[in-house]
């Protein structure tokens, strides 16, 4: 299990109210939720990460919580903006 959610090209999107668990590194550094814009094989110069909300969920037996990208890295992209990360609980497996 790469990680448990990842939005790559997205606008105006709620995810509210889930329980999201059991993640680790293998594959990718083991973040769990991923918002990261990425013009995958360079033909989506337009992509872009926006007003995404991200509220009132459990994450759970995971590496790591959220990354956030603003750019992609390899190919050109939109800024990724208006991300609301709220009321979340994060809990690790001991």
């Amino acid at each position: 299990m790469k990680n448990l959610l990842e939005l790559k090209n997205a606008r105006r999107v709620t995810i509210q109210a889930n329980t999201l668990e059991y993640n680790w590194q293998a594959a990718q550094s083991g973040f769990a939720i991923l918002f990261t814009v990425r013009n995958q094989d360079g033909g989506c110069p337009w992509c872009q990460v926006e007003q995404v909300t991200f509220a009132n969920n459990v994450v759970r037996h995971s590496a790591a919580g959220v990354s956030i990208l603003g750019f992609d890295d390899t190919h050109p992209s939109q800024q990724t903006r208006s991300i609301t990360i709220r009321n979340n609980v994060f809990a690790r497996h001991r």
